[in-house]
């Protein structure tokens, strides 16, 4: 197939794949403005900033090294608690640690007050009971902040009303490769059994694993979570809310009374119509009775988890839960329905046979290059965070986000972690001149995250198909090397990003040489794991008409136009799709 392929749509379609990040939140109303905690010098706490570490996460602390010590123990604990019942391999993995920010609670008023006054003027304000029906977890009492607009040189944008601004209290903000999380620590009131993961970290362990878990399994355990209770070495769950509580009374009274049990194929085959909110509760509902009868005995969660493991990579079917359970769809609705009654009667108590030992941990002075690395880092995610829903605040941040990198590189400028936050920090602002230099000197120091090398590797690609005239221009061997090279480390760490195999796909699309059958075996790989990413698809499509079939690319390409994206992105697979097409009828035997 000879396309003509503009070298400067790879800009978009990488531009695309990165905008899929969506940084976690609290809910939004209208007079309201959320946003994630500042601390915006170094003078908030007389107390140095603390390190400790594990290969699962690390964390910089401004507070005892007690409170330290207990927060990371009992995360270690809840992963091991969680894992019990939603086995790791079906979790969202990182190579790199969870990072982790904990501030003493007695900091918090002057950090506060410097976070608001990055704003111009504002004052405190108790925001009246009704006015925020239903708030972000938090503290009681928490004081809200109202914004005075009449005072000059304010940062703020005039708000319908009385706008409050209000600090979302244990935030947990991710990228396409890492996880972040502040929390505030109260020495004398923290209980470590109560201490638990918030449900959005739940939520994100759950849709960021690929391949993407089923629908219905995802479902189930974001109804489910709510309902545990982790203590500490044991899992209490609460027993189960029927559609409502009037059927779930009826039941309790009358373990015979008729109740709507749908056949198994309609829950596993997808979501139900949005506009269907009773389809969607009752298709939930039963979701979660699915999920709690799957866990009640190690035997079925084994075979649970062989399910779903499956049905991720495969594809599902009544054969692979029968091969998986021992009985079919039809069988298995019934045994939900015997086991209803009881679900709504009882609760259930998961406990761990053997606990692990926790680490050892030893906190010690975080190094200026750790401060730097990871409170630079989370004030980058924040910056991403504000930017995508309040674009006009965003400036306080994006400044503060500099400075802590700035300050640690002026101590520890070769530092490879440093240098890799400030290259996407230069990227996510757009900056890829200044982004280059320093994610090469990155990863020339040391191992980075997956998203260096796709950063990195974006850029080295655009210098090899920059042209004036905007035409395809094919790669050399060497420079198809150089960039698939840059890539590699990338495919060996956790998380797998789509936007990796979207580049190597966009290097064998303009590869003459060096795209066998183990190439367009990833390449098969990819398309699986990510079966709705739009450059995946187009640059696969690309490449199976050159590699595999025309009738191959075809299906690719009438995939990816029919999903929602940018005009010039549908514009593109039009006119990708067109090519194809006459290519299909050239090729048809006349008549």
């Amino acid at each position: 197939m000879n396309a003509r392929l503009n070298p400067r749509l790879l800009l978009l379609a990488l531009t695309l794949a990165l905008l899929e990040r969506s940084p976690a939140g609290g809910a939004e109303e209208p007079a309201t403005v959320q946003l994630p905690p500042m601390i915006v010098s170094e003078n908030t706490s007389d107390r140095p900033w603390r390190y400790v570490g594990t290969p699962q996460m690390e964390v910089l602390g401004r507070c005892d090294d007690g409170v330290l010590k207990d927060m990371v123990t009992r995360t270690y604990r809840l992963n091991e608690l969680l894992g019990m019942l939603l086995p790791p391999a079906l979790q969202h993995q990182t190579t790199h640690p969870r990072q982790v920010i904990l501030v003493d609670a007695k900091s918090v008023p002057g950090l506060s007050r410097e976070f608001l006054a990055q704003f111009g003027g504002l004052t405190y304000a108790r925001p009246p009971a009704t006015s925020n029906p239903s708030p972000a977890p938090g503290r009681p009492g928490q004081p809200g902040v109202v914004v005075d607009p009449s005072v000059p040189g304010t940062a703020l944008p005039p708000l319908p009303g009385e706008a409050r601004i209000q600090t979302i209290p244990s935030p947990v903000l991710y990228d396409l490769d890492r996880v972040a999380t502040f929390a505030i620590a109260e020495r004398s009131s923290i209980d470590l059994t109560a201490m638990c993961f918030t449900p959005e970290y739940v939520r994100l362990l759950l849709v960021g694993r690929t391949p993407e878990l089923p629908a219905w399994y995802v479902a189930a355990w974001l109804r489910l979570y709510p309902a545990c209770d982790f203590r500490d070495k044991a899992i209490h769950v609460a027993p189960l809310i029927w559609l409502n509580e009037a059927e779930t009374r009826v039941l309790r009274d009358d373990p015979d009374a008729p109740r709507r049990v749908m056949p198994l194929v309609d829950l596993l085959g997808g979501w139900p119509s949005a506009a269907d909110k009773a389809a969607v509760e009752h298709w939930t509902v039963q979701a979660e009775l699915l999920l709690r009868w799957a866990l009640l005995n190690p035997e079925r969660r084994a075979a649970l988890a062989r399910y779903i493991g499956t049905a991720a990579r495969a594809g599902d079917s009544e054969a692979l839960f029968r091969e998986c359970f021992g009985f079919g769809y039809a069988d298995a609705r019934d045994y939900l329905s015997d086991y209803l009654p009881t679900a709504v009667r009882k609760g259930v108590v998961f406990e761990l046979a053997k606990p692990a030992k926790p680490p050892r941990l030893r906190p010690r002075d975080a190094t200026p290059a750790e401060i730097g690395r990871i409170k630079g880092d989370w004030e980058r995610l924040e910056t991403a965070f504000v930017r995508k829903r309040y674009p006009e605040f965003v400036g306080p941040y994006l400044m503060l986000a500099r400075q802590t990198i700035t300050r640690a590189r002026e101590v520890a400028p070769q530092d490879p972690g440093l240098l890799a936050v400030a290259g996407l920090l230069e990227c996510d602002e757009g900056d890829h001149a200044a982004a280059r230099p320093l994610l090469e000197a990155a990863v020339a120091g040391a191992r980075c995250s997956p998203r260096v090398y796709v950063e990195l590797a974006g850029l080295r690609l655009e210098d090899f198909t920059r042209s004036d005239d905007n035409e395809f221009q094919p790669l050399g061997p060497g420079q198809a090397s150089f960039v698939l090279e840059t890539l590699a480390p990338a495919l060996e760490q956790q998380p797998a990003l789509p936007a990796t195999y979207a580049l190597m796909a966009a290097v064998w699309a303009r590869s003459a040489t060096g795209v066998g059958p183990k190439e367009i075996a990833l390449l098969d790989e990819a398309l699986l794991r990510f079966p709705r990413h739009i450059p995946l698809l187009y640059f696969g499509a690309m490449v199976m008409a050159q590699h595999r079939s025309i009738d191959a690319a075809l299906t690719l390409a009438r995939t990816g136009r029919a999903l929602p994206q940018p005009a010039a992105m549908q514009k593109r697979f039009d006119e990708l799709t067109a090519v194809l097409t006459k290519a299909q009828a050239d090729r048809a035997p006349r008549k």
